[in-house]
């Protein structure tokens, strides 16, 4: 049976008009073939939070040109602080590059996994407190709570979880169907965590059957995985420049306003020791904080006739195809290296050594 679309007629989504409890939803389609990734990142306030902290160093900054203005400082030193204006906008250059290039890998990684996982149809059901999607290859469930958000677009919307998404494409639904998920969706998730960009236009004409129920991929081995323990905290590239950037600026403000030894250049660099202390300090107790509450660690690796399933301890899935993922040998086992992160695996947590030997550096690249 051939899909068939209307013409793009969108149908504003809008919450249930009383509390009228609505049954589950389901809906069958192909997924997203053709994602544009980049324009899902969204922020709750970007330029709100760029033009707060450029006002708060042009303020620092400003302070401390007055105690330059008002204190017995010399050529040298006025142009070592004009010199510092500089340097902090060029760390934060690089820093905003790197923040910037990172988001881009991640969005494409993001991409691979979600293509691979939905190839041969994705059904999607909406409940009051969650939504499942599932897949011949591939599961997970997205729990509604107060940090899940919606975003609206007009090819698709999504809701998030502690970076677990589930994305309904208007191409997989009808108006209807639609309207009748989103009104679990406003229910659970409240009004400043909706996001729209764009009004979403559902283009279906009709209700679209079950995908084609293909058998799930043949597993040829299963992996009982247990992350190694991880020393220290994820640092996220590019956010060390933006630590500098505060910690210079602040640090040429104190050292015109308070002298603490006879040299000035020594006064910088007893202020610039003790605000970068204290910048990193607070934010590795930070990071440390976000790796413990948003960490998903993996329970098993499943190697199927079409790539890698990654089993997360919380049930929830993803898959890498076998194109993406790369193997490299270690002195006790292997080391793959797939979009969804880089995995381990000693030879012997396996059953089958030779044959998924085999699979990995014999086979490839049409499959394991």
């Amino acid at each position: 049976m051939e899909y068939r679309y209307s013409a793009v007629a969108a149908l504003p989504l809008t919450p249930s008009a009383d509390d009228t409890p609505t049954p589950p939803v389901t809906v069958h389609g192909n997924g997203i073939s053709e994602y544009n990734f980049s324009a899902i990142r969204v922020h709750d306030h970007p330029t709100r939070w760029v033009m707060a902290s450029s006002v708060l160093l042009l303020v620092l900054f400003g302070l401390g040109a007055a105690g330059l203005a008002t204190t017995d400082v010399g050529v040298a030193e006025g142009m070592f602080l004009w010199g510092i204006l500089a340097v902090a906008f060029a760390v934060a250059t690089v820093g905003r590059h790197y923040r910037k290039q990172t988001a881009v890998q991640r969005d494409i990684h993001a991409r691979r996994l979600y293509t691979a996982a939905v190839a041969g149809g994705v059904t999607t059901t909406v409940y009051p407190d969650r939504i499942e999607q599932a897949s011949a290859r591939w599961r997970q469930t997205v729990v509604f709570n107060q940090g899940s958000r919606f975003v609206e677009n007009r090819d698709w919307f999504f809701v998030e979880t502690d970076g677990v998404r589930a994305i309904v494409a208007a191409g997989d639904v009808t108006p209807w169907e639609a309207q009748a998920m989103y009104e679990h969706i406003a229910r659970a998730i409240p009004p400043n965590r909706q996001f729209q960009r764009g009004q979403f236009a559902a283009r279906r004409e009709e209700s679209a059957p079950p995908p084609f129920s293909a058998e799930p991929p043949v597993c040829y081995e299963r992996v009982a995985y247990r992350e190694e323990e991880k020393r220290g905290v994820a640092w996220p590239r590019g956010l060390l420049p933006w630590l500098f950037v505060p910690s210079l600026i602040v640090s040429g403000m104190f050292t015109v306003l308070f002298q603490v030894t006879p040299l000035f250049f020594l006064d910088y660099l007893l202020f610039f020791t003790a605000c970068f202390g204290g910048v990193l300090a607070v934010t590795l107790a930070v990071l440390h904080l976000r790796r413990e509450t948003k960490s998903h660690p993996v329970s098993a690796l499943d190697f199927t006739a079409d790539g890698l399933r990654i089993e997360r301890a919380d049930g929830s899935q993803e898959f890498a195809a076998a194109a993406d993922v790369h193997a490299r040998r270690t002195p006790d086992g292997v080391r793959l290296f797939t979009p969804a992160g880089v995995f381990t695996v000693p030879w012997s947590a396996t059953v089958h050594r030779q044959q998924l030997e085999w699979m990995l550096f014999h086979q490839r690249p049409t499959s394991f």
